[in-house]
Order: C-alpha cells, then sequence, then structure tokens
C-alpha cells in the first residue's frame, strides 16, 4: 500500500552536430502550431518536452516566433515563449578560454537547460531544474564558475539539520552525484518531472538517464 507505480522519464540528451545549439523544448503543457510567422492561422499543438529544431527566427524578443520545420517543408511556427531554448556560449577563461580544449558545462537559469562542450564544440543539450530561489540565495544555484570536486553513483540528501526550515525533505538514493558547489550538485531526479522549470532547493536536477550521460561525460 506504501508503493506506486514509476513511469520512467524519456525526455534524453540531444546530441548537436555541427557545433549549432539548434534544439528546444516544449515548456508549456501545449502550444500552438502556426503556418506563417505571423501567428494568425493555428495548423496543429504540440506538447510538453517535445523536442524541435530551431531553423529561423523571426519578430521582437517578446513576441518572436520560432520556426521548427525543416526548409523546403510546409511551414510550422511556434512562440518563443513557449519553448526552453539554451544559446550557445563561449568557454570561460577558467577553462581556457578561445583556446579551451577540456570537457565544460553551462547551465542557463533563463532557460533552464544545460549544454556540455568540448572545448567550443557543443556536444548535447537538454533540459535542468535549477534552484527556485533566486540566484545566490538559500534556495538559489550560486552563479559562478565551479569545478566538479566529487562525484557519486548513489548518495542521500537532506535537509533535516536545519532546524529553521519550512519544509523537511529525505532523500535516499540520489543517483548519479556530481558536486561543484559545496553541496550542491548535478543529479538524476526521480521524484518530479518540472524539468525546463525551476524547483530544486539549488541543484541542478536532470531527469536519471540525462544525470548518467553526464555523469560518465
Amino acid at each position: 500500500r506504501e508503493l506506486g507505480p514509476g513511469n520512467p522519464f524519456m525526455c534524453h540528451v540531444e546530441e548537436l552536430a555541427g557545433g549549432k545549439v539548434d534544439v528546444a523544448w516544449l515548456r508549456s503543457d501545449r502550444a500552438n502550431v502556426y503556418s506563417a510567422s505571423k501567428a494568425d492561422k493555428v495548423t496543429g499543438t504540440r506538447v510538453r518536452f517535445e523536442m524541435v529544431r530551431v531553423r529561423e527566427e523571426k519578430g521582437a524578443k517578446d513576441a518572436a516566433m520560432i520556426r521548427v520545420s525543416d526548409d523546403g517543408a510546409p511551414e510550422q511556427w511556434i512562440r518563443a515563449r513557449d519553448l526552453a531554448r539554451p544559446t550557445a556560449a563561449p568557454p570561460p577563461a577558467e577553462v581556457g578560454g578561445e583556446a579551451a580544449t577540456e570537457r565544460w558545462i553551462d547551465v542557463e537559469l533563463a532557460s533552464q537547460t544545460l549544454v556540455a562542450y568540448e572545448g567550443k564544440t557543443p556536444v548535447f543539450a537538454t533540459l535542468v531544474s535549477t534552484g527556485r530561489g533566486a540566484p545566490n540565495s538559500d534556495l538559489g544555484t550560486r552563479l559562478g564558475v565551479h569545478r566538479i570536486w566529487i562525484k557519486l553513483l548513489s548518495t542521500k540528501m537532506d535537509n533535516l539539520e536545519k532546524e529553521e526550515a519550512t519544509h523537511f525533505y529525505y532523500i535516499e538514493d540520489v543517483p548519479w552525484v556530481q558536486f561543484f558547489d559545496k553541496a550542491i550538485a548535478i543529479h538524476g531526479a526521480y521524484w518530479h518531472r518540472d524539468f525546463g522549470l525551476v524547483r530544486s532547493h539549488g541543484c541542478v536536477n536532470l531527469a536519471p538517464i540525462d544525470a548518467q550521460r553526464m555523469f560518465f561525460f
């Protein structure tokens, strides 16, 4: 009676070819698809977590439209605000800047996405859930450049020692854990499916299959 069914989360990392960060995911439960960038004729819908390829962008930031159809195919446009879309980033000085060759990870708080790089080349991207508080707050993900200092196949996580906490948690067997900022880590989260939205107590949550990919990257 204390058990319920567990359904695997099938959203997974998307490999990036040709050095382009050209992927996005639906962040809305359901989003309209339009036949033109004017957004005047609905031709279909897409549902949350669907991955699309970004082919073209038109319009101002607040009303931008993204073409997700292949060149030569009937046009399909989606409002940019319905998408979680990562952007390419240059290697920070801490990994060598323009001369970088090592592997590094860019977590983008604004879009709730992650892109993994080898030097200047983006390798794959996926959705994340970072801290639900403001950056650098107790429940936020701290800004800056960090080094992963230890990796664990699994561990427990809790806040039982924080007497001032308004909500206590204790989770066993958190998988594929990589600590990078004291007790803050990149890790798999099997207890929610809010990827693409802020959710955590400061950690960077990934679907377990994505966290495994990151662990061995």
